[in-house]
Formats: C-alpha cells, sequence, structure tokens
C-alpha cells in the first residue's frame, strides 16, 4: 500500500500564499477600476466599455480571489486534519 500524508508546514505555506495573492488579485482589480472610473472618456465606446468592465471584468478578478481564499482554507482544513491524524 502506497503511504499517505502531507507535509503540513508546506501546505500552511501554501494556504498563506493563496491567501496573499488573493489580495494582491484584489488590489489590482481595484486599482485598475479606480482608473477608470477617473479616465475621462466619453462616448458609445466608454459606456460599452464601462459596461462590459462593470458587469464581466470585474467581477472575475473578484472571482479569481475568492476562489484562491477557498481553496486556502481548504489547504489550511486538511493540514488540521493531517495534524489531528497524526497526533494519534
Amino acid at each position: 500500500m502506497a503511504a499517505q500524508g502531507m507535509d503540513v508546514e508546506s501546505a500552511r505555506v501554501l494556504a498563506t500564499l493563496m491567501q496573499t495573492k488573493a489580495d494582491e488579485i484584489d488590489g489590482i482589480a481595484n486599482l485598475l477600476n479606480t482608473q477608470l472610473g477617473s479616465l475621462y472618456w466619453e462616448g458609445p465606446d466608454s459606456v460599452a466599455y464601462r459596461s462590459d468592465w462593470n458587469t464581466a471584468h470585474y467581477p472575475q478578478f473578484l472571482s479569481v480571489s475568492a476562489a484562491l481564499r477557498e481553496a486556502a482554507t481548504r489547504v489550511t482544513t486538511n493540514a488540521s486534519a493531517q495534524e489531528t491524524t497524526s497526533a494519534m
């Protein structure tokens, strides 16, 4: 039978990295959103682009960061379970 287990310390490092990168993505999305909001641009192309940004692009950034946070939580949960199992 193959060995099973987890390097708990490395898993926690991974979870922290995922959280950090999620924060970075949020920061980038917010920076871009602010820049777009302050950009002087009028006309139908502006209206269409801003609509696309607000309904598709910006939410996609936020979805990626939320997915990273969820993945980090799962890694942390699995690391804790591994610690509990290993302590028995």
